[in-house]
């Protein structure tokens, strides 16, 4: 399958929302994966602590942590995920970090953004990448 499907009958994305156009990071090649970590890495340096958004993230966490993990970098959290929808995942892993820590210091990293993300969120794809719009959804 490749990157980018269109499904003209729509999937139920794990979001819970319907959508047309399919984003399948398991497609990214290991290359592509490094690629988009090095621009990461580039971009927001080293982190103590990084941590995967159970399923999606995994896979990029896995290309990314060796890159960006410090023992000696400042006290701030990674969090990692494939593709930003509607952020649920991404406040979900946040609010067990917030369980476990006292007002942690918390930076996310998503590799493609289906929709605007917080100033928190680093989008490795680039500012110069965006998923189409479905149609009638403002």
């Amino acid at each position: 399958m490749a990157l980018f499907n269109y499904k003209p009958e729509g999937v139920k994305l794990h979001s819970g929302t319907e959508s047309k156009h399919i984003i399948d990071c398991e497609s990214l090649t290991d290359d592509d994966l490094m690629c988009l970590a090095e621009s990461v890495k580039d971009e927001l340096g080293q982190f103590k602590w990084i941590m995967p958004v159970m399923r999606g993230g995994l896979r990029f966490f896995s290309v990314l942590a060796p890159m960006v993990y410090s023992p000696h970098a400042n006290g701030c959290f990674l969090v990692v995920d494939d593709v930003w929808t509607t952020g649920a995942s991404m406040l979900e892993a946040i609010f067990s970090l917030g369980k476990q820590y006292k007002k942690p210091n918390i930076h996310c990293v998503v590799l493609f953004a289906r929709s605007e993300t917080p100033d928190w969120v680093t989008v490795a794809s680039g500012p110069w990448f965006s998923v189409p719009k479905e149609q009638g959804s403002d």
